[in-house]
C-alpha cells in the first residue's frame, strides 16, 4: 500500500518463524496498554498500527479519548519502553468524526488519513462518518491538527455511509476507499448496500477534495454487498471484499471478491465485477471482513471470519487463496480453522513476506480461548503450506486478547499488532511477538 507502512518486512522474520515448530517458545510483551490514564484511547478495533520508521507508531481506537467518541495515539520508543500520547480526540457530531474502526495511512509529509464509522453532517443516525486528515504540528509548541476531507451524506443523498475499510492512495494522491453503507444499492436495506469511492485532492492549497462514486454495490447473486474492507491494487486492477452478497445463501449471501478496473484500464470508466462468490459451511468460507494480499503472481490472498467445516457455530473461519487462470478464478482453501483450541474467527488481514510466508491472527479460540498467532510457510512443490501456531494470547491483564487489524512484520523478526481487548484496564493493547 503505497504510503503505508502496514509491513517492514526482513528475512529474519523468514528464518525465525518457517523453522518454528506448533507451540515452540516465544516471546510476547505489550508495548502499551490503552485507557489507562484520562482521556486515553481504549479498544484499537481493526486499526493495527503504521510506523515512521523513525521509532513512532500510530494507530486508532474505537473509545476513548477526550471527549468518548475515539481517538489517534501515537507510541514514541525510548530507552524504558514506548511512551503514549493522544494526538487526536474525535468530538462527534456535526463537525468532526466518531468511533474510527480503521487504521491508517501515513503520507510522505508525515500526515496521517484516516476514517470514523460516524460523525460529520450526514444525515445518518450518529452521523454518516468521514473521512479526516491529520496534519503534524507545525513548530515545537503547536500540536496536530484536523481537516475533514470528505463528510459522508448517506444513502438518502446517494453518497456512501460508514467507511470502515482500509484506505488506498495512489501516487498521484488520488484516494481510493469503501463505505459499508450508502450508496443506491438496497439489497442490504434502506441504508444502502455500500460503495467504492475516489477522493481526488485538491489542485490548490486549501482547496476541497473532489468525491466520485466509483461503484455502488448491488448484492444479490451477481454482486457484493457490505464491504467492510479496503481495497488493494495489483497489475493495474483493483481488489476488495465484501461482507455479503454474492450468492444466496448464509442469509444475505456469504460474501464475495471483486475486481475494479480503473478508466486507464478500460478506457472509459470504473469497471466492476464479481469474480468470487462464498458458498459458506461446511465446504466454504463465509463472510470475509478485511483486507486482501496479492502475491507476484497475482494469484489473492484472504480470510473469512467464518465457514469452513470446524465445529464452531457456522464454521470456525478459513483463510482462502484466488488463482488467476485464462478461464477465471479459482479458489482452494489452505486452511480451514477445525476447531476452537487451533484459532477461530480471523479478523486481521494476512501479511506476506518477501519469501512468500503469510501471517494472520485469529481473533478468538486458541489454547486460552483468546486469539492466537499463525503462519502458512511457503508453498512447497504442490502448493501446500505449512501451518505454524506461533503464540496463543491469554487475555487478562498482563496478556493481549482479541487480536484485530493489520500486522507489521519488522526486518528483525518481531510481528506487531493491535488487540480489542486484555492489557492493564482490559481495553486492548499494542503488542509484540518476538521468535
Amino acid at each position: 500500500m503505497m504510503c503505508s507502512t502496514r509491513g517492514l518486512y526482513g528475512l529474519a522474520l523468514i528464518a525465525a518463524f518457517t523453522a518454528l515448530p506448533a507451540g515452540a517458545a516465544t516471546t510476547e510483551q505489550l508495548l502499551y496498554s490503552l485507557a489507562t490514564h484520562s482521556g486515553d484511547g481504549s479498544m484499537p478495533y481493526y486499526s493495527g498500527v503504521v510506523s515512521d520508521g523513525a521509532g513512532h507508531l500510530y494507530g486508532t481506537t474505537l473509545e476513548g479519548g477526550a471527549q468518548g467518541q475515539g481517538a489517534v495515539f501515537r507510541l514514541t520508543r525510548g530507552t524504558d519502553g514506548y511512551i503514549e500520547d493522544i494526538i487526536w480526540s474525535f468530538a462527534g457530531g456535526s463537525g468532526d468524526g466518531s468511533e474510527p474502526v480503521a487504521g491508517l495511512i501515513r503520507l510522505p509529509t508525515g500526515a496521517l488519513i484516516g476514517t470514523t464509522e460516524f460523525g460529520g453532517a450526514g444525515n445518518c443516525s450518529g452521523g454518516c462518518g468521514v473521512v479526516f486528515e491529520l496534519l503534524p504540528p507545525a513548530g515545537r509548541l503547536a500540536s496536530w491538527q484536523e481537516i475533514i476531507i470528505h463528510d459522508f451524506a448517506g444513502a438518502a443523498q446517494q453518497d456512501g455511509a460508514t467507511p470502515i475499510g482500509t484506505l488506498f492512495q495512489r501516487a498521484t494522491g488520488e484516494i481510493i476507499g469503501t463505505t459499508a453503507a450508502g450508496g443506491t444499492g438496497t439489497v442490504a436495506g434502506a441504508n444502502g448496500a455500500g460503495m467504492v469511492f475516489s477522493l481526488i485532492p485538491p489542485s490548490l492549497a486549501n482547496g476541497a477534495w473532489t468525491e466520485t462514486i466509483v461503484h455502488n454495490f448491488a448484492g444479490g447473486t451477481t454482486d457484493g454487498a457490505v464491504p467492510f474492507s479496503g481495497v488493494i491494487h495489483k497489475h493495474g486492477a483493483f481488489y476488495g471484499t465484501t461482507f455479503e452478497g454474492g450468492s444466496t445463501g448464509c442469509g444475505l449471501g456469504c460474501g464475495a471478491v471483486y475486481q475494479l478496473l480503473p478508466p486507464a484500464v478500460t478506457g472509459g470508466t470504473w469497471e466492476e465485477s464479481m469474480i468470487y462468490a462464498f458458498r459458506g459451511s461446511p465446504t466454504d468460507g463465509d463472510g470475509p471482513y478485511v483486507d486482501l494480499v496479492a502475491g507476484a503472481s497475482g494469484t489473492l490472498y484472504g480470510t473469512t471470519t467464518e465457514g469452513g467445516s470446524g465445529t464452531c457455530t457456522n464454521g470456525c473461519g478459513t483463510v482462502f487463496q484466488l488463482v488467476p487462470g485464462t478461464t477465471g478464478w479459482t479458489e482452494s482453501l489452505l486452511v480451514d480453522f477445525a476447531n476452537q483450541a487451533q484459532g477461530q474467527n480471523p479478523f486481521s488481514p494476512l501479511s506476506m513476506s518477501p519469501m512468500g510466508q503469510l501471517i494472520g491472527t485469529t481473533a478468538n479460540g486458541g489454547r486460552h480461548g483468546a486469539g492466537n498467532v499463525f503462519s502458512l510457510g511457503p508453498a512447497n512443490s504442490s502448493g501446500a503450506r505449512t501451518f505454524t501456531d506461533i503464540y496463543d494470547f491469554a487475555g487478562g491483564t498482563t496478556d493481549a486478547a482479541l487480536p484485530a487489524g493489520p500486522l507489521v512484520l519488522t526486518d528483525v523478526g518481531a510481528i506487531i499488532g493491535t488487540s480489542q481487548s486484555g492489557g492493564t484496564a482490559s481495553k486492548g493493547t499494542v503488542y509484540r511477538i518476538r521468535p
